[in-house]
């Protein structure tokens, strides 16, 4: 299901407008365009069920870091 953007509220006033990215779920390149967005010393909190599949962007964020 879509995050209601009132849901989103909070944290769109709390941080930055260039922080807050929106992919759609079943992007097949969804782990590279997030992992791209991370840099040296970034922390990542991946939360959602386990319906969403978040554990496929972990080998691409892992992968950026290890080279």
């Amino acid at each position: 299901s879509d995050v209601c953007s009132s849901d989103l509220e909070p944290l769109a006033k709390a941080w930055p407008a260039d922080r807050i990215h929106f992919f759609a779920i079943d992007d097949k390149d969804l782990p590279q365009k997030v992992a791209a967005l991370l840099h040296p010393g970034d922390v990542v909190l991946l939360k959602a069920s386990r319906g969403v599949g978040l554990e496929k962007l972990v080998p691409a964020m892992e992968a950026k870091f290890s080279k």
